[in-house]
């Protein structure tokens, strides 16, 4: 049972990444445009630091993996800005949505559980590979010329 301080700062940890994945989730919509604004790009990529900090400090395991994977994703992106294509924004939205759906289960009467988190963040493994892997394939392109 978590005392009211407790409850207190987990609700104030639920506002603020809600907010955070508002951001993260319009960056992902319209990705090319994003990683092609640098201050779109730090923006989606600290709304994913912020979760990830947020998560840490609270010892919620599964949203701190899969909000540090986004930022990692982010960070390469702004780095070097690929060439995005469909895939890349399906696999990312997919972890969008596992984590979307950790902060809903969180915020549920019941919470998250560690079997709950440990379960979502699972069968988002291999979408994270997945994701590393096809990114580093569009990285690896040549650049795309400029329009």
């Amino acid at each position: 049972m978590l005392s009211e301080d407790q409850k207190r700062i987990l609700g104030y940890f639920i506002e603020e990444a809600k907010d955070h994945l508002n951001t993260i989730e319009q960056g992902l919509l319209n990705l090319q445009a994003t990683i092609e604004n640098t201050e779109m790009v730090n923006e989606v990529f600290r709304a994913a630091h912020s979760v990830k900090g947020g998560a840490a400090m609270l010892g919620l395991h599964s949203i701190q993996r899969t909000s540090h994977r986004l930022e990692d994703f982010f960070k390469l992106m702004k780095e070097a800005p690929p060439q995005t294509d469909s895939e890349l924004e399906t696999k990312l939205l997919r972890i969008f949505d596992g984590l979307q759906e950790q902060l809903d289960q969180l915020q549920s009467p019941y919470g998250l559980s560690d079997e709950q988190g440990q379960a979502i963040l699972s069968g988002l493994e291999p979408v994270f590979a997945e994701t590393e892997q096809h990114l580093q394939t569009l990285l690896n392109q040549a650049p795309a010329t400029p329009k």
